[in-house]
């Protein structure tokens, strides 16, 4: 889930700084830094706000500031619906339902490949949300992150699919996924499944929802619903997520530090 910041300071680096090449920030540009992290990298940070950092002090925070998207495999919950629905195998040998990874999407060789370019507070790109696998079982919230990408689209946030239930978050197979038109089809995407399904098979495969669907319009006015959809509309649409530094990779790496520190106080074992 989005990751709220803590401070002015570090919205503004993590939201509107960019390094790139040889740039590197100020000092002043990292005073948001936590105590607890600034111990462990040994970082002399007691020199003037406008001073830049020396190259070495910049190398040891490229690894907790940028995220890697290498070695990082997408997860999905194919394996469990298909063992409920067999259907689903029909139309994928058919090519009628296809992968998110293998969707073309505008100039981009796939939809999975256009969310490195979708810019998600908090985030490096909307592509961390998945890589780090934090799609799976938030199916309403990560379908409202993907909505973001499209102009025209219906939201379908109180939907069922009985062959999702019992996995995370889903007890009775409560379900939410996002209608659009993609390449000239209308297409369900199902943000756990990571798939692409034409309108005409929801109902064969067991989509259902007896509630009417959001389109773009309706969330963009009801903020108080759908405020972080706004935020990604209408204020981070505006930055590029080139070279765009991950707060929830850093926040991350805080909370790991402050486990640390805890168990060796208490001398205890990884309980997580």
């Amino acid at each position: 889930m989005m990751t709220y910041y803590g401070t002015t300071e570090e919205e503004n680096f993590f939201e509107k700084k960019r390094f790139k090449n040889n740039d590197k920030p100020t000092y002043g540009d990292i005073s948001f830094l936590k105590d607890i992290v600034i111990k462990k990298l040994k970082l002399d940070i007691d020199k003037d706000k406008d001073e830049i950092l020396s190259d070495s002090e910049w190398e040891k925070l490229k690894p907790i500031l940028y995220f890697n998207e290498k070695n990082n495999k997408i997860d999905h919950l194919r394996r469990h619906a298909f063992s409920k629905q067999p259907l689903f195998f029909k139309y994928i040998e058919n090519d009628q339902i296809i992968p998110l990874e293998k969707l073309p999407y505008n100039n981009y060789p796939s939809l999975i490949e256009a969310m490195k370019d979708a810019n998600i507070s908090s985030y490096s790109s909307l592509y961390e949300h998945f890589a780090t696998n934090e799609h799976i079982g938030t199916c309403g919230y990560t379908s409202i992150m993907v909505a973001s990408m499209f102009s025209d689209f219906k939201f379908y946030s109180r939907g069922n699919a009985k062959f999702l239930a019992g996995t995370k978050n889903c007890i009775d197979g409560g379900h939410a996924w996002i209608e659009t038109n993609i390449n000239g089809k209308d297409l369900l995407i199902d943000t756990s499944l990571l798939l692409a399904i034409p309108i005409e098979l929801k109902e064969k495969l067991g989509y259902s929802s007896n509630r009417k669907p959001y389109n773009r319009e309706e969330m963009l006015d009801v903020r108080y619903n759908f405020d972080d959809f706004y935020e990604m509309c209408e204020i981070s649409s505006k930055y590029s997520t080139k070279c765009k530094m991950s707060y929830n990779q850093y926040m991350n790496y805080v909370k790991e530090l402050e486990f640390q520190e805890k168990q060796s106080l208490i001398g205890g074992k990884d309980e997580r």
